[in-house]
């Protein structure tokens, strides 16, 4: 269950989840991949403006 910790879940939470039978893993999951989303977008903007900067010095 690795990838629970590269999806930003802290160890109490894992550890939580793979205790609790009636853990909703879905609902949890489709939470973390919108902020993983959010994140990648995030770092889509700061990446094209520094290719921006980049293009402009040259």
């Amino acid at each position: 269950m690795l990838f629970f910790k590269e999806l930003g879940f802290s160890l109490k939470e894992i550890k939580l989840l793979l205790n609790d039978p009636t853990s909703d893993y879905q609902t949890k999951l489709s939470r973390q991949r919108t902020l993983m989303v959010q994140k990648k977008e995030g770092l889509e903007s700061i990446i094209s403006l520094i290719d921006s900067i980049l293009k402009a010095q040259w």
